[in-house]
């Protein structure tokens, strides 16, 4: 794993990305929710790419939060939500109209614990990300794999309605 995450971030950290590169971040970022070993890889491995380029915030953004479910000690949770928050709180408001970092906002707002009173663009997000749905459907996808990263997460995840279920089916 090790080697991957290496060869992956080498990929992220080049000035340009190819959708290819950002699949792969993906996988490992989608990895590291389940595996505290990934996480801790992850998050190291991203600390350590200089950018300040959005979606790079982004990710280290979310290796701060994601690290929030692994560690035990309620400190170290706190410390690593707060900084997580207010670096993709930074990513988003350098490119308000990213749908990756908007899509990672919306799927920490809907997961954290209401006592850190972090929910205030739910609605505004997931009208976002329906926007982006609706129009990548009828459209060449310049990004297939966020495109249904994010429309499978709208589907799936356990505050969607049934409406909502609806409307993404009927996009095809």
């Amino acid at each position: 794993m090790k080697y991957f995450l290496f060869g992956m971030f080498f990929l992220v950290a080049r000035v340009t990305f190819s959708t290819e590169d950002l699949v792969s971040v993906r996988k490992a970022l989608e990895a590291s929710v389940t595996n505290s070993k990934t996480a801790d890889e992850f998050y190291k491995s991203v600390k350590l790419i200089e950018s300040g380029k959005p979606i790079i915030i982004g990710f280290k953004a979310m290796s701060e939060l994601i690290l929030c479910k692994h560690v035990i000690n309620p400190i170290s949770k706190l410390s690593h939500f707060q900084k997580g928050k207010d670096l993709l709180e930074k990513a988003i408001a350098i490119e308000s109209e990213n749908s990756e970092l908007r899509f990672y906002r919306y799927c920490t707002q809907l997961n954290v614990p209401g006592i850190l009173n972090y929910s205030s663009n739910l609605k505004e997000d997931k009208k976002f990300l329906f926007n982006y749905i609706e129009t990548q459907a009828s459209n060449p996808k310049k990004d297939l794999d966020l495109y249904n990263r994010i429309k499978k997460f709208l589907l799936t995840n356990k505050h969607a309605t049934k409406e909502d279920k609806q409307k993404l089916i009927a996009l095809k």
